[in-house]
């Protein structure tokens, strides 16, 4: 029989999801950044698309933390 985390811990993973979230958030801004018309060395074809794919793939993973963290508001009983 598996125990149901206390709140402390489910708070604490919270937590932990909400740094990954600002630190994944940051990266797909640098990311997006390499690729925008004022960055200071254009990237060829490849290297665009990998870094456009990289960031998407990002954004696919932020999508999937909050959907986490909002299971875990869920179980804390608090609002969005």
């Amino acid at each position: 029989m598996t125990e149901q985390p206390s709140d402390h811990e489910l708070r604490e993973e919270l937590r932990r999801l909400d740094d990954e979230l600002t630190e994944m958030r940051q990266q797909v801004r640098e990311l997006r950044g390499e690729t925008s018309d004022e960055a200071s060395a254009p990237l060829e074809r490849e290297d665009m698309a990998a870094t456009l794919t990289a960031a998407e793939e990002q954004e696919a993973l932020i999508e999937a933390l909050e959907s986490r963290r909002e299971r875990l508001r869920a179980q804390l009983g608090e609002a969005g």
